[in-house]
């Protein structure tokens, strides 16, 4: 028996709650037992889809349609995809890395014209080297300890989700099945 996990931090500890991660983890269960993995990212992805959509329609949305007080308008894009579309249309998406590729490829080519590549292989003959004798020898050990504070598994917090604190820092939530 195989198991799915879902795992959120951030803002979609907010947006996907347990109930909500139970029902997409029911979902997608079924294809993945009958090992139609398509099938599964496919529903899954429309999950995650509608619960962003949902998340955004419902918080914070003034009058205009926009989220933010009216002095400050921020528009809302119309749904998740959109939004990851309008980040990969984005000029400064391709033009930065272009830049960078450029400086580093003038960089290396330039620093590589007129150098002569000399190691030791250049003054040795082919199979003139060997070890006579081999030894590995353990010279010291230093280990460092660090207690690490216990805090309780699962603590839940105001937006519906059961979250822990990982070994960096971090607040995250999340949940599974099994199929």
């Amino acid at each position: 028996m195989a198991t799915v996990w879902i795992s959120t931090t951030g803002l979609a500890i907010t947006i996907f709650t347990d109930s909500i991660i139970d029902s997409m983890v029911n979902d997608i269960t079924g294809y993945l037992s009958s090992q139609d993995y398509n099938g599964a990212s496919y529903n899954f992805l429309n999950d995650v889809d509608y619960y962003c959509n949902e998340y955004l329609t419902s918080s914070d949305t003034n009058s205009t349609g926009n989220v933010g007080t009216d002095t400050n308008v921020v528009p809302v894009p119309t749904s998740y995809f959109d939004r990851v579309m309008d980040r990969v249309t984005s000029l400064p998406t391709y033009i930065g890395p272009l830049v960078i590729a450029l400086i580093v490829t003038f960089i290396v080519n330039h620093n590589s014209k007129w150098k002569v590549t000399i190691n030791s292989s250049t003054y040795e003959r082919n199979g003139s080297f060997s070890l006579t004798k081999n030894q590995d020898i353990f010279v010291r050990e230093n280990t460092t300890r660090t207690i690490i504070p216990k805090q309780p598994a699962n603590t839940n917090n105001s937006s519906g989700s059961s979250t822990h604190d990982s070994s960096s820092g971090s607040t995250h939530g999340g949940g599974g099945g099994s199929f």
